[in-house]
């Protein structure tokens, strides 16, 4: 059996001058990671060439080792994981290392034509699941007149991301001194893979509206059904397939009508594709006034200032052989939240190759990891 490379410590990057040590933690602070783990089915020469090492690289068997050394480093820092490109074998290879008395679990189908699978897992001792959601990202596009068809195809689709709806359990033993209180503190975490196809933009676009509108719509539900007490914490997260100068990033973080102007600001983007999202601007502004915005969401990787990188992001969050950008995300209700702590991008092992995935690291992403602690 192939040996795998050795393990490295992981490094975290503070946010804050005092973080509070992971055993005085309190229900006020969470721990969430996403990552996409790379589906088997997808990896072949034609789609990640490689002339080095190419057996290590694809085989299934190591692969999977791999990514159970990745889980088990973070297992120990993480509150929440949001896993795209998952299988079910994964699934269950995850579930079971992490524990399921420790961790509970949902494992949802991205979408019927194709094996990709998103999955999140939530620690048993932070959080009470109060409801499981299952949003289908395509059901805006019904009401868009679509002349495209390729377009048109995608309102046949269903198109699904998860969103979980948790209560934080109250523990006195690691409460330190916050008082308990009558009223809840709910946590929405929203994790999508959003459409991958650069052509087809304005796809995306109209899933990251559906995303927002979803999770207005659920944390109103929890504020009418708590006569607004109740206090209520949001994350989406996942791979959006867009980098911060995209229409789809600006949404979610910026928001603003979208103009030619914005269109043109957008990095790494082909004549024809800017030509395209130029012909669809009607379609972007109208998707654009029936979005509900969702307060004021950040990115908690935009802190991370990595010479180099767009918007202070770091450099990538995918890197494979031709692009190499940010595509990865954990927003936050930056009202709500404060980031206290980052997990450091292996860089060093990252690019011991030219592209992603190598014998070093086993997909084409890597994994963002955040502690937030609750305003």
């Amino acid at each position: 059996m192939e040996e795998l490379p050795p393990l490295k410590a992981q490094t975290f990057r503070h946010l804050v001058s005092d973080p509070p040590s992971r055993s005085a933690k309190s229900t006020a602070q969470f721990s969430l990671c996403t990552y996409n783990v790379l589906h088997q089915e997808l990896i072949s020469p034609g789609r990640y060439p490689t002339d080095k090492n190419t057996e290590l690289v694809f085989d299934p068997s190591r692969r999977r080792r791999m990514l159970q050394q990745d889980l088990q480093q973070l297992e120990p820092h993480t509150d929440i994981f949001c896993f795209e490109e998952m299988s079910p074998t994964t699934y269950e290879d995850f579930a079971k290392s992490l524990g399921r008395s420790a961790f509970g679990g949902h494992l949802l189908k991205r979408q019927a034509n194709r094996p990709l699978y998103n999955a999140m897992f939530y620690r048993k001792s932070k959080f009470q699941l109060e409801q499981h959601h299952e949003i289908n990202l395509h059901e805006g596009l019904s009401s868009l007149h679509l002349q495209d068809d390729n377009l048109k195809e995608h309102q046949a689709m269903d198109f699904f991301a998860i969103c979980n709806h948790f209560i934080f359990i109250e523990n006195d033993n690691n409460a330190g001194d916050i008082p308990k209180q009558n009223k809840k503190k709910h946590l929405l975490v929203m994790m999508a893979h959003l459409h991958h196809n650069p052509v087809d933009d304005v796809i995306k676009y109209a899933e990251m509206s559906q995303l927002l509108n979803s999770v207005a719509r659920i944390r109103q539900t929890i504020r009418t059904n708590s006569n607004g007490e109740d206090d209520v914490f949001t994350i989406v997260a996942g791979d959006f397939n867009a980098q911060p100068t995209n229409q789809v990033y600006r949404l979610a973080v910026m928001g603003g009508t979208p103009t030619l102007s914005s269109l043109q600001e957008e990095t790494m983007v082909l004549p024809t594709w800017l030509e395209q999202r130029q012909a669809w601007l009607p379609l972007y502004q109208q998707i654009y006034q029936q979005t509900t915005m969702v307060g004021t969401l950040d990115s908690v990787y935009s802190a991370y200032n990595e010479k180099g990188g767009e918007c202070g992001h770091p450099r990538y969050t995918n890197l494979t052989d031709g692009f190499k950008n940010n595509i990865d995300y954990i927003l936050y209700d930056k009202s709500k939240l404060c980031p206290i702590r980052l997990l450091e991008l292996d860089v060093a092992t990252y690019e011991k190759e030219d592209y992603l995935p190598s014998q070093f690291h086993a997909s084409d992403h890597v994994p963002l990891w955040a502690e937030f602690e609750c305003r």
